[in-house]
């Protein structure tokens, strides 16, 4: 699911039904999104934060929601600001970074910033799902990354470079409800 639902799909979805030029605008957008989040305390952090959640917390499964609710607030906290800067600065920063000329991916790169917290969720979403030892959702989450690509087919020809962010931010968002709701029904009646 993972690999589906990344920016991979997108380039072959883009190139292959609006050409190379959209997906050099959309590459543009992607790869500045990309640096805003790996300055981020959850992308810089995340092989320290495996570790130290599973031996505070994987131990007791009760204890697992307390430090899953506290890895949310630590990680959406630093995120939503950067995603709203980089969300109201796209323009600004494709110009000043690059060139006015492309400045038509700032579009782009602002709906990629909506759905950065989306994205940063993910970490915490698979600790819990590990330490609760039910991988086996990820199975059915990637029935998103399915649908991804056939709205991508769908819609990418008749509205243009500018759905495909949003098609990809919807289906991380479906991923990680489906994951969620199931991690907090598992965790209440522990049935694992």
């Amino acid at each position: 699911g993972v690999s589906l639902l990344s920016v991979a799909t997108d380039f072959f979805l883009v190139s292959g039904i609006l050409g190379g030029a959209a997906a050099g605008f959309y590459g543009l957008a992607n790869r500045i999104n990309d640096l805003a989040q790996k300055v981020l305390p959850g992308k810089m952090l995340a092989p320290v934060i495996q570790p130290l959640f599973f031996s505070e917390y994987g131990s007791d499964k009760s204890k697992a929601e307390f430090g899953f609710r506290i890895l949310i607030k630590a990680t959406l906290f630093p995120t939503v600001a950067v995603a709203v800067w980089l969300a109201v600065m796209s323009k600004e920063v494709i110009v000043y970074l690059f060139d006015p000329q492309y400045a038509q991916a700032a579009m782009l790169v602002s709906v990629m910033a909506i759905f950065m917290p989306a994205a940063a969720v993910r970490l915490p979403l698979g600790l819990m799902m590990q330490n609760h030892e039910r991988v086996d959702l990820l199975i059915w989450a990637k029935s998103a990354a399915i649908l991804k690509i056939i709205a991508g087919v769908i819609l990418i020809k008749r509205y243009g470079i500018e759905v495909m962010p949003w098609i990809t931010g919807l289906a991380v968002v479906l991923q990680n409800n489906f994951v969620y709701f199931f991690v907090k029904r598992i965790a209440k009646t522990g049935d694992l």
